[in-house]
């Protein structure tokens, strides 16, 4: 039976490999190079994930030994820098030179700087300023290294960055296909977590068990360059093989030319958008006892003896490790099953406050291995599932934006949104506060003991700071949870509101391009069918749930009246498209759908001759073997 379900997904993707499978947009074919594309993103960008201006980063505030104010100090410089980068970043993506390649024309031209930056970070002889760059001149030499590192990123990174972040926001116009994309391609992204992450672990473990392990730089100067070659080459495939598909008249497309200050308010009108925001400025504690895992093996060794080889303790890890990525498949397969079901609001309400419960359990568990491993798949799983659902609830907000003002906007979404990274230089001093009175603070009197140097963070080989630590730390974290769940409570851009919006951008997209003569066979004959059903649907009724309805029934009725809740949204667009207008759509509505028959004859006879001709080649090459 099994066999049988697996010939026939093969069987579908074989038939939809070149043509999307009616009411889609994306081929199967498309979908693979994403997916891989999604998988070489990982690695291309393995080490960046690792660098940033975080009081517990482990390059910076442990390997590198940067105090924790002397950090968010620089924070707050590279906020105020980042914003002129932001307001530039918006023009360029608002007003793209070419509206086929908004996103995917970053992936050829920025990949290369931002892994240089990377690599000039690590790789730096700080050893050789003066002092050992461990005080004085050399420390504050030592600080403005990082600092101009990590400026490079922050301008190149966010636009190699876009492609992985938005392509999925515009690679359909249908949200539930979007979702179907973003759980296949984030299961072999999760795949990509699961070799690397393991792999760094045992190195980590096996090369540097002596010297706090996964906070030596070799470990970053070395062992991250294979994956990030890899990685650009797979990333590639983004660039080349990925369609963007705006729903935009042809005319608007290549006219469109936005000014800053126009965005900006359009932008700050969206509430759904500002929600969104509330939402992650408010949850700002909620990854702070994420670390708990990784602090335990370093600094605790999971309780094993801490003396002599922790080859034992390393394995251990890696195990977790592999474990806690694995979190990620189930999130991405479950992901449409569950936006179908639910809708992503709830969704994004129930993991948060099943993230809380999970937290208070694990305030009085965290010392015992078994419970804490079991806890941190499921909060990773947790964590994967908004991971999966955000993109899209964000791909959402931006398709009422279109809906709302008639311009596509992109860009200038992270400048409006950069005001958080103001709220975050205030809110970034919690978590020192909360390190500090846990007793990591500068001056504690630890020392790294394979080097002999003060380092704040020994501190928590401490038995009792470190429970005193995780304790403080899963108490943020619960507040967090329940400070990002809230926002959502009032968000009210459901799937199907989004469905109706996209209805009507494409009635907008043909009255202009019908106007100008640029429309195609199929574009009318959707047109007139939108027109047509949301006509129907003023009259309907709503239909019963009723017992003994299969499955398709069920489904057929659930979609009917979702579309009777949402039709007023059409009808209100017709007015504005003038009673002439549709009644010439009409008129040829007959003539255009010939026309879209022929053509998909056409392909389907052209995709078949394909298929004939390769079948053709290899039974040749087969006869030549023999």
């Amino acid at each position: 039976m099994a066999a049988g379900a697996l010939k026939e997904k093969i069987s579908e993707y074989a038939a939809f490999w070149h043509t999307p499978p009616k009411g889609y947009y994306v081929p199967y074919k498309e979908v693979a190079a994403f997916t891989v594309g999604k998988f070489g993103w990982v690695w291309a960008c393995l080490l960046v994930a690792e660098i940033g201006l975080g009081v517990t980063n482990r390059i910076i505030a442990i390997g590198l030994n940067v105090q924790a104010n002397h950090i968010q100090i620089m924070s707050i410089l590279c906020t105020f820098i980042s914003f002129f980068f932001t307001l530039y970043r918006s023009q360029l993506i608002d007003n793209p030179v070419d509206p086929k390649r908004r996103f995917s024309h970053y992936i050829k031209y920025m990949g290369y700087p931002t892994v240089t930056c990377a690599l000039v970070l690590v790789w730096f002889p700080y050893s050789a300023l003066p002092g050992g760059g461990e005080s004085g001149a050399g420390y504050f030499l030592k600080c403005a290294v990082v600092f101009l590192c990590v400026i490079g990123i922050q301008y190149f990174y966010p636009l190699y960055s876009l492609a992985n972040g938005n392509l999925i926001m515009i690679i359909s116009p249908n949200t539930q296909e979007r979702q179907n994309i973003q759980a296949i391609s984030q299961t072999l992204y999760s795949v990509s977590w699961s070799i690397s992450r393991p792999i760094i672990t045992l190195i980590a473990g096996t090369l540097y068990k002596d010297s706090g392990m996964e906070y030596n730089l070799n470990l970053y100067r070395i062992w991250y360059i294979p994956f990030m070659v890899i990685g650009i080459a797979c990333y590639y495939m983004l660039y080349y093989s990925v369609k963007e598909r705006v729903i935009q008249a042809e005319k608007t497309a290549e006219e469109q030319k936005l000014k800053i200050r126009e965005t900006i308010r359009a932008v700050g009108k969206n509430k759904n958008f500002w929600l969104l925001c509330a939402a992650s400025w408010a949850g700002f504690l909620e990854g702070n006892s994420n670390d708990i895992i990784q602090h335990s093996f370093n600094f605790q060794n999971f309780g094993m003896p801490k003396e002599g080889n922790n080859l034992k303790a390393t394995g251990l890890k890696a195990l977790i490790d592999t474990i806690n990525a694995e979190a990620a498949l189930p999130a991405m397969l479950l992901s449409p099953l569950f936006v179908k079901l639910f809708g992503k609001r709830l969704i994004m309400i129930i993991v948060n406050f099943a993230n809380i419960g999970l937290l208070g359990i694990t305030y009085k568990y965290f010392r015992k291995i078994p419970i804490l491993v079991t806890f941190s798949f499921i909060n990773a799983f947790f964590n994967q599932l908004q991971g999966v659902i955000s993109p899209n609830v964000d791909a959402d907000i931006r398709d009422e934006q279109h809906y709302m003002t008639g311009e596509r906007i992109d860009g200038m979404f992270g400048v409006v949104g950069y005001f958080g990274s103001l709220i975050s230089m205030g809110t970034g001093f919690v978590t020192p506060a909360l390190q500090k009175r846990a007793g990591i603070y500068d001056g504690n009197g630890a020392v790294d003991p394979a080097t002999g140097k003060k380092s704040a963070w020994w501190i928590l080989a401490q038995d009792e700071v470190f429970d005193r630590y995780c304790r403080i730390m899963i108490v943020a974290s619960v507040i967090g949870a329940a400070a990002n769940a809230i926002p959502y409570l009032f968000y009210d851009l459901t799937e199907k509101k989004q469905r109706a919006m996209m209805r009507v951008l494409k009635l907008r997209a043909l009255k202009t391009d019908y106007a100008d003569g640029k429309y195609t066979p199929k574009q009318l004959t959707e047109g007139v069918e939108i027109v047509r059903q949301a006509r129907i649907n003023a009259l309907g009724e709503v239909l019963p749930m009723e017992k003994g309805l299969s499955l398709r029934e069920r489904a057929e009725r659930k979609a009917h009246n979702e579309d009777l809740t949402t039709v007023d949204i059409i009808l209100k667009e017709l007015p504005a498209l003038g009673e002439d207008t549709l009644a010439q759509w009409e008129e040829e509505y007959e003539t255009a759908v010939a026309l879209v028959a022929a053509q998909e004859k056409e392909e389907e006879t052209r995709i078949a001759a394909e298929k004939a001709a390769r079948e053709a080649e290899k039974a040749e090459r087969m006869a030549g073997r023999k």
